[in-house]
């Protein structure tokens, strides 16, 4: 349900006029009706003893939201456009005074009122009656933005990943969020690291504590990067039974490393994309597989 509002800033100082022509898409406002009661009004009110209400002292009758669609001026050109609809070589100073507001009624407020006009005789039907035109600034009017977002959020399957749900929540163990400290199901088994490393030693240096292993023909050259890396647990030896496993002995794990060739980016060379030339030292290897597997990274200083 829309209704088309027009108001004119003539009688309005320069920036108080300036505040209204700045309302913009979703901005919202309120259509009120007042009517001022009279001073023997009043006086009765308050012989009687009962507290008189601000809507009674002021006369409020009825009070409807709305929210902006669009804003034009007095040549009917959209103002304070953020759709597209208008390019920005197109943009203008606005004509006149007078502006001509395009809101969307509260449906559900608009049926009840509809359903009471329909069923009530000689009711009157507050439409009509609007005299009043009230903003609020948007930083202070902001309740519907906030309460779509959380009927959004309670409607819709939630985005976040459940490893991340406690610490979000403000409880739990910061450290339980590490790829290491998830179940195996959840890690990448394969990662590609593209143009990470630099040739087939780099590799080797960048898991000084895992088995390295090439997937190449015995007698052929080391591959070259770009790699495939695959990790694989290795089968540790059963403990002799006199002996009991370290503790905080981490699982042994197999690098397979496989090189192959990236898709051709064309024949020019302004095609080719730009390759990584810093040689990452362990650290910063283990610090790129921890931000591509499932988990928490915190990287702390220069990569």
């Amino acid at each position: 349900v829309t209704a088309d509002i027009v108001i004119n800033g003539k009688s309005l100082r320069g920036d108080v006029r300036h505040e209204w022509d700045g309302l913009k898409q979703h901005d919202v406002l309120f259509l009120m009706t007042v009517r001022p009661p009279g001073e023997a009004e009043v006086a009765a009110l308050q012989k009687e003893g009962n507290k008189i209400s601000a809507a009674e002292r002021f006369g409020l009758v009825y009070v409807r939201g709305c929210e902006v669609i669009e804003v034009k001026d007095e040549a009917g050109k959209l103002m304070n456009d953020h759709t597209g609809r208008t390019k920005r070589d197109e943009v203008k100073p606005a004509v006149g005074t007078s502006r001509t507001l395009t809101v969307a009624l509260d449906t559900a407020q608009y049926q009840i009122d509809m359903n009471y006009l329909a069923k009530a005789k000689d009711a009157e039907d507050p439409y009509g009656t609007f005299n009043l035109l009230m903003r609020r600034k948007p930083k202070e009017n902001n309740f519907k933005a906030v309460l779509e977002s959380i009927r959004d959020l309670m409607n819709e399957e939630v985005i976040i990943p459940p490893w991340l749900h406690d610490i979000f929540l403000g409880y739990g163990d910061p450290g339980a969020a590490q790829w290491r400290q998830l179940p195996k199901e959840q890690h990448l088994q394969q990662i590609d690291f593209k143009d990470t490393f630099l040739d087939a030693q780099h590799v080797r240096d960048s898991f000084p504590n895992q088995t390295v292993t090439f997937q190449a023909a015995p007698g052929q050259p080391e591959p070259l990067p770009p790699f495939r890396i695959t990790l694989q647990d290795e089968e540790v030896p059963a403990a002799q039974p006199d002996q009991q496993p370290a503790e905080g002995t981490p699982n042994q794990q197999r690098v397979e490393v496989a090189s192959y060739t990236p898709p051709d980016p064309g024949p020019y060379p302004q095609n080719q994309p730009p390759t990584n030339r810093v040689r990452f030292t362990p650290v910063q290897v283990d610090a790129i597989m921890s931000g591509v597997q499932p988990g928490l990274t915190m990287v702390v200083g220069p990569p």
